[in-house]
């Protein structure tokens, strides 16, 4: 290379045709450091905001009102299945008498008995009945249940819209335990304490008939 005759080979930072070794062998020497300033200016510094006091105070309130909305749920649907079982209950027992009474009714169309025999039987048969008629009890149990039926339904659909953004594999039930369990024949997903419990009321979900609750493997 000819050392006395201008270089031109590139260009300096003013844009300056560079003519000397030295030039060139300054501008080499420093395109790393240039190299790292270009780009530690590409990384975004973040910087710690902070919200004002008016907006954090917006935002707790809504965050409890989720919080409290999700526990009046819960106790709610704790009241709901009680009473679904209470009431459960009571209408089976209510037709076991039915039945009771229907062939009892049966057996006395059936024997020959005579008249004074039959009215005094039928006399102690109508005290049982007496004794064993639950109508009014079955009647409570009922509207109970229809009332905290309707309680739950309203506190579903606003657990139904919450749900939307559950992105996780965490019960939609209880919002605390995993996902692990389904229920057959519907297929709705829980935790395994949710849908056990659900085992004698059906569905919390869908409210239909549950045979049983099967473990969810992953891959």
């Amino acid at each position: 290379m000819n050392y006395g005759a201008p270089i031109n080979f590139t260009y300096s930072d003013n844009n300056v045709p560079i003519t000397t070794e030295d030039e060139l062998i300054n501008l080499t020497t420093n395109i790393p450091s240039r190299l790292i300033n270009i780009r530690d200016n590409l990384i975004l510094n973040y910087e710690p905001v902070e919200l004002d006091e008016s907006t954090k105070v917006k935002l707790n309130e809504k965050k409890e009102y989720f919080k409290k909305i999700i526990s009046e749920y819960k106790e709610v649907q704790e009241k709901y299945i009680k009473i679904e079982e209470e009431y459960l209950k009571e209408k089976r027992i209510n037709q076991n008498n039915i039945d009771k009474i229907n062939n009892f009714l049966k057996f006395i169309n059936k024997i020959d008995i005579d008249e004074g025999d039959l009215n005094k039987l039928e006399e102690d048969f109508i005290n049982i009945i007496n004794k064993i008629n639950n109508r009014d009890v079955l009647n409570k149990k009922l509207n109970d249940f229809n009332i905290i039926k309707k309680q739950y339904q309203y506190y579903y659909d606003i657990i139904k819209i919450i749900n939307n953004f559950n992105v996780t594999n965490t019960c939609s039930i209880c919002f605390e335990s995993l996902v692990d369990s389904y229920l057959n024949p519907c297929g709705h997903t829980g935790c395994k304490k949710c849908m056990e419990r659900s085992l004698n009321s059906g569905c919390p979900l869908c409210r239909k008939h549950i045979s049983s609750v099967n473990k969810i493997y992953y891959i």
